[in-house]
């Protein structure tokens, strides 16, 4: 079985509470997001609101706990200045504020980021195309395992190429979600197949029995991405893809079990695995690569915008071959 794993990284007012000036000038700041976290609301709470009914607040409560604590990670992750351990830290509460203690410029990214997510209108509309494809036949001789920022024309010129050369498109899937909520879509194909088999004694006459322990494989792809606007204009998309084929057909070997011979399948499965934090300008694109036979490289091909009018919506819901030609 073989595994790959790819990880790149491409690159309202505070409350002060305290000020303590030391060599790293650090100061401590209260900062309330708890809007930001309803923003992204539990499943189910625009519904029951739409129906005059009282949302549940615990479920909310947990929401805004976790929505919380994960805009404290983003915040730490991104912040330019990067936190410094011993000098910078982020302290989500379950309310919905945050506790940051830092250097006055930390503290001012900080307030430019809030200021942005709450002034940030419109949707992430992310592009994702599954190639696989000859060595360097769209990547011209790009080094295996490898991830690099495209321009937009590059990657509708790649789309194009994938389309029309010998390479073999999977899927192209994509997803139109809030900013900073983390967005799945995946196309799998469950293959079920005999792996083992066990011996069991049974009545009536204690008659021995062999039973076919069946196990399932979940072969296609994943995406999972998350779009978060940063106070350079840029956005900072992270993606989770997965991968799994399955050769065909699938070889067989026969085993003794209890005396008997018996039949079982074992599957000669491909994974790939890549991970990446992208800073792109919007309408940025990337492609990544990686090596899945001798002789074929999986790539995968990414793009974001920003969706903000109808129209633009109905671009996004057109076919692809008819998406290209809307205007």
């Amino acid at each position: 079985m073989k595994q790959s794993l790819l990880l790149f990284s491409l690159v309202f007012a505070p409350i002060a509470l305290a000020g303590a000036s030391s060599a790293q000038e650090s100061v401590l700041q209260l900062f309330e997001v708890r809007d930001l976290a309803i923003e992204l609301a539990p499943p189910g709470f625009e519904d029951a609101v739409a129906e005059g009914e009282e949302p549940d607040e615990e479920r909310i409560a947990r929401h805004v706990t976790h929505t919380t604590r994960a805009l404290a990670d983003l915040i730490e992750h991104h912040c330019e200045p990067g936190f410094e351990s011993g000098v910078s830290s982020i302290h989500p509460l379950e309310d919905g504020t945050l506790i940051v203690r830092a250097t006055p410029e930390q503290q001012g990214w900080v307030e430019s980021f809030l200021l942005m997510q709450r002034r940030f209108r419109g949707l992430i509309h992310v592009q994702t195309r599954f190639v696989v494809a000859r060595p360097g036949e769209l990547t011209f001789g790009s080094e295996p395992e490898s991830a690099h920022l495209i321009a937009e024309s590059a990657f509708r010129d790649l789309v194009a190429r994938s389309d029309d050369g010998d390479a073999t498109v999977l899927t192209a899937p994509q997803l139109v979600v809030h900013p900073r909520q983390k967005g799945s879509v995946s196309v799998f194909n469950s293959i079920s197949y005999v792996s083992s088999w066990s011996e069991h004694r049974v009545e009536p006459n204690g008659q021995l029995v062999l039973d076919p322990q069946v196990d399932i494989l979940e072969e296609g792809v994943s995406v999972v991405s998350r779009v978060t606007p940063l106070p350079s204009g840029l956005y900072a998309m992270s993606v989770d893809i997965s991968y799994c084929d399955v050769a065909r057909p699938i070889p067989t070997e026969r085993v003794r079990v209890g005396g008997r011979s018996v039949e079982i399948s074992v599957p000669e499965v491909t994974r790939a695995h890549l991970e990446s934090t992208l800073h792109l300008a919007e309408g940025g694109a990337a492609i990544f690569t990686t090596d899945v036979s001798p002789d074929r490289e999986l790539v995968v091909l990414i793009r974001m915008d920003v969706v903000e009018r109808a129209e633009d919506m109905e671009k996004v819901l057109l076919p692809p071959g008819e998406r290209r030609h809307a205007r």
